[in-house]
């Protein structure tokens, strides 16, 4: 997850994913890691977040090359655990974020997030 207080090459700042409290620990806002429900939900995203290697797939697709479409798991799209340190947000229909379900600092979130990468699966279409 990108926290804040990077900046673009340009000097502005760069979109965070996660905020910050005044300890320096991940604030329980329901933000963090951007989810999206299906496959399906592809041609109705926002075209940056689509990677550009898909453009013959979704017109106009304009992401980050590199960046690959994953998923996780099979149940349904809604918040609840996802982990035990990890809670899915659903944030309406198709969008979700990937929390902490306590305050934790940024790296242990991040930690956290990384265990969770020997389940996913890479699905593009």
């Amino acid at each position: 997850v990108r926290p804040p207080g990077r900046f673009k090459p340009n000097g502005k700042p760069a979109i965070n994913d996660v905020d910050l409290d005044v300890n320096g620990d991940v604030a329980l806002n329901k933000k963090g890691m951007s989810v999206f429900r299906s496959l399906a939900d592809l041609p109705h995203l926002h075209l940056k977040l689509v990677p550009i290697h898909l453009a013959d797939k979704v017109r106009g697709a304009a992401g980050m090359g590199g960046t690959r479409i994953w998923s996780m798991g099979q149940g349904p799209f809604s918040s609840g655990p996802a982990t035990d340190q990890l809670t899915l947000e659903e944030s309406g229909g198709m969008h979700g974020s990937v929390c902490p379900d306590k305050v934790m600092p940024l790296a242990t979130l991040q930690s956290e997030l990384a265990k969770t990468q020997g389940s996913w699966a890479i699905d593009e279409p």
